[in-house]
């Protein structure tokens, strides 16, 4: 672990070095800032790269989408196919956790069509991913789309559709999921739980509210500290 204040100093070496623009020199540079959440400096060090391979600019575009601007996130991406560089699979990770905390639908319907082409939809993580962000920008349809496409469907992937319907105000289809989700023997794990207890307070009403407690406590997470505090607030409400 280094302080910042060390990078500052390792970087001003790297200049008098004259090294700034080597890629492994550079790219060991962006990793460093992007850790440390300074995404001006790691932008500079980028833009100062002769020749950045396809991880650089998912280092640049993970920096963009962790530290809350998915707009850059997404047209960095775009960039670097102009440049000539092929998307992978870890960068279509990022760009889509970048459209997700923008809520673009449009954006999210031209990254799926991207995946698609690349033949990536039916990566279990590609798809995850892609349930996730459709999620998260209201579109359940397209949502529920990707994961009846899957050809294996984890906790990741059943957590992430439930947690759609719940945010977007479907209470009753969410318990629907979990309960099939129980039906091909995926158990439930924190946030899954979490997720249904939010719906709970709202729309399902106290007897469903007592048999996922019920769950809960066969699943051994009643003492988890998210799971607990989450039945403290539905019990109250």
């Amino acid at each position: 672990i280094i302080s910042i204040s060390n990078g500052f100093i390792l970087h001003d070496e790297v200049i008098q070095n004259g090294l700034e623009s080597d890629m492994y020199v550079g790219s060991s540079l962006l990793d460093m800032y992007s850790k440390c959440g300074q995404v001006k400096e790691a932008s500079k060090v980028f833009g100062k790269l002769s020749y950045p391979n396809v991880v650089c600019w998912n280092t640049m575009i993970s920096c963009f989408a962790q530290h809350g601007d998915g707009n850059s996130a997404f047209k960095l991406y775009l960039r670097m196919q102009e440049e000539g560089i092929c998307p992978d699979k870890v960068t279509y990770i990022f760009v889509m956790k970048a459209c997700s905390s923008i809520m673009s639908r449009g954006k999210a319907q031209e990254l799926h069509h991207g995946i698609f082409l690349m033949g990536l939809d039916k990566d279990i993580v590609v798809g995850n991913t892609m349930v996730d962000m459709y999620s998260k920008c209201g579109s359940l349809m397209e949502a529920h789309h990707v994961f009846v496409r899957l050809c294996h469907r984890t906790v990741v992937s059943w957590t992430a559709l439930i947690s759609g319907y719940v945010e977007n105000g479907h209470g009753e289809e969410a318990i629907d999921l979990f309960e099939q989700m129980q039906d091909d023997g995926i158990s439930a794990v924190t946030g899954t739980f979490a997720c249904l207890l939010k719906t709970c307070t709202s729309t399902i009403g106290f007897e469903k509210a007592k048999a996922i407690h019920a769950d809960i406590v066969k699943t051994q997470l009643e003492g988890d500290i998210f799971v607990g505090n989450s039945l403290i607030d539905m019990y109250a409400k």
